[in-house]
């Protein structure tokens, strides 16, 4: 086994593909990396002394933009000319008031620097806070005009409505969301362009196993292998190619390990399981192809069917249904989160008795 994996390190193209896969796996390491360490989008505001709980809203709020607060608009402006801010907003001290009788116009002045594209995002998080102050004082408004409480009751109506508004709005329990865990068989949490790291793994590995099985056809063909028995033969070609895939695979696993979600003994599971089945379906195209130039002219189209007909990079499914069963004719779909252990396991043991029944095929044919 060491002399077969000391030749294949000689090969020109066996070391193409370990540094394709030490891009591979540079690659998922530096895009973890970034994932984690995005910033959020930075927003300046000036108050222009404004008073209210808009303040601690903007200093207190989570989620895709932070805000600076500013005492001076000079300042503002110059941080958003020097790209430091992605817009800056100035709020003028009585815009309540003004929106309560209907002059809203100019309430606000908005500056953005000239690179930025997020404006949208910051504009609708700034007036949903606006607003959220507004809806406060016109509550108290409303209150205050159809109430006929004493001045004490209605001081304590008035603290008490206006403080259960802001605990409603902030605290999270405005809009309730349940998050229900579904079983594996009732599982659709895949979007239509996934972060495609374990479908293109998967791929990749196919592509090295097939590569694998076109140099054994011109070694056979060169008569390196001709001294093996017949009957030794498949076993050594089996042989031969977990030897071949075997690095790549170890680096695969390592690689799906940090970027997926998927506990590491399901992932060690399936890619145990997807070694043999890449070895039987490799065997099984040398001796469906015999020539060794229709085996390489094939390959592509092998390629792009297991990279389209399967949720590698775009799942096609979430439009066309039927897809789902399409998908299982693939090798690559059983490294996936879709595919369960069983459905791995299936598909290796049809493969297998595919690979039997052409062995026996193939024997009686006469040379």
């Amino acid at each position: 086994m060491l002399m077969l994996l000391k030749r294949n390190l000689h090969k020109f193209s066996y070391l193409m593909f370990v540094f394709a896969m030490v891009l591979v796996a540079a690659f998922c390491f530096i895009t973890q990396n970034s994932k984690e360490s995005q910033t959020d989008i930075k927003i300046g505001v000036f108050l222009d002394g404004f008073e209210g709980n808009l303040k601690q809203a903007l200093l207190h709020y989570e989620g895709a933009c932070s805000f600076i607060l500013y005492d001076d608009e000079t300042n503002l402006l110059d941080d958003v000319e020097s790209l430091k801010l992605e817009c800056g907003y100035i709020i003028n001290h009585d815009y309540v008031e003004r929106m309560l009788q209907n002059r809203s116009k100019n309430i606000v002045k908005v500056y953005t620097n000239k690179n930025t594209t997020l404006s949208g995002i910051s504009n609708e998080v700034v007036f949903s806070l606006l607003y959220q102050e507004y809806v406060a004082r016109y509550l108290e408004e409303y209150i205050t005009e159809n109430s006929e409480l004493s001045d004490d009751e209605l001081t304590s109506v008035l603290s008490l409505a206006k403080n259960n508004y802001y605990d409603y709005t902030t605290n999270g329990t405005t809009f309730n969301f349940d998050y229900i865990t579904l079983s594996e068989g009732n599982k659709n949490t895949d979007s239509v362009i996934s972060y495609p790291f374990i479908g293109l793994i998967s791929v990749f590995l196919l592509i090295i196993a097939l590569s694998g099985g076109y140099q054994l056809k011109v070694d056979s063909e060169n008569r390196i292998y001709s001294k093996i028995s017949v009957y030794r033969k498949s076993f050594f070609y089996a042989k031969y190619l977990f030897i071949y895939n075997l690095p790549f695979h170890l680096a695969g696993f390592v690689c799906m390990v940090i970027l997926s979600d998927m506990p590491i003994a399901s992932l060690a599971f399936k890619s145990l399981l997807y070694i043999p089945i890449l070895i039987f379906i490799t065997l099984l195209f040398m001796m469906l192809l015999k020539n060794t130039h229709l085996y390489l002219s094939m390959l592509p189209f092998a390629i792009l069917s297991c990279i389209i007909l399967t949720p590698a990079i775009i799942d096609l499914s979430l439009f066309i249904p039927v897809l789902n069963k399409v998908f299982k004719l693939f090798p690559p779909y059983y490294l996936q989160q879709k595919s369960s252990l069983s459905e791995a396991a299936a598909y290796l043991l049809i493969v297998f008795i595919l690979y039997l029944i052409m062995r026996i095929v193939t024997r009686k044919r006469p040379n």
